[in-house]
C-alpha cells in the first residue's frame, strides 16, 4: 500500500533576545547581550495525515553589546515530535566570534539556541 505523501519546504528567519555569560577556552567569561538571529530551511513531509519535519540552520549571528567579528559554524533544527499533527522544533546555531575590549581581543565559540516553538505548518 502506498502512503499518501506531500512535501513542501520554506526558508525561515527567527530572532530572540539573549543575555548570558560565555566561558571561553582559557576560562575567561564575557557577557553576550543582544539579539540572536537564525536563518534556516524547513522541509515538511505529510504522510497519511502526520507531519514530519527536517531542515537545518544556515546562519546564526548576534547583534549586541560587543564589537568584533563573527562567523557561523553550524546549526540544527533539533526536530522534536516527528509523526505528530503539529511538530515542534528548537533551532540552534554555533558561532565563532572575536570580542574586543580595551587593548585585549579574545576569541571563542558558543552555541545559542531558541526555546522550542510549535510550528504551524502551512
Amino acid at each position: 500500500m502506498q502512503a499518501d505523501s506531500t512535501v513542501t519546504s520554506w526558508d525561515f528567519n527567527r530572532s530572540n533576545q539573549v543575555n548570558e555569560y560565555v566561558t571561553l577556552a582559557d576560562g575567561s567569561r564575557i557577557q553576550v547581550r543582544g539579539t540572536v538571529y537564525y536563518d534556516g530551511y524547513v522541509r515538511k513531509t505529510v504522510i497519511d495525515g502526520k507531519v514530519y519535519l527536517s531542515g537545518y540552520v544556515s546562519n546564526c549571528y548576534v547583534e549586541g553589546i560587543y564589537t568584533g567579528t563573527q562567523s557561523f559554524l553550524n546549526g540544527s533544527l533539533n526536530i522534536q515530535g516527528n509523526g505528530t499533527t503539529c511538530a515542534s522544533y528548537c533551532p540552534s546555531g554555533t558561532i565563532l566570534f572575536e570580542v574586543s575590549f580595551q587593548m585585549l581581543t579574545v576569541s571563542g565559540r558558543h552555541t545559542f539556541w531558541h526555546p522550542i516553538i510549535d510550528l504551524i505548518v502551512p
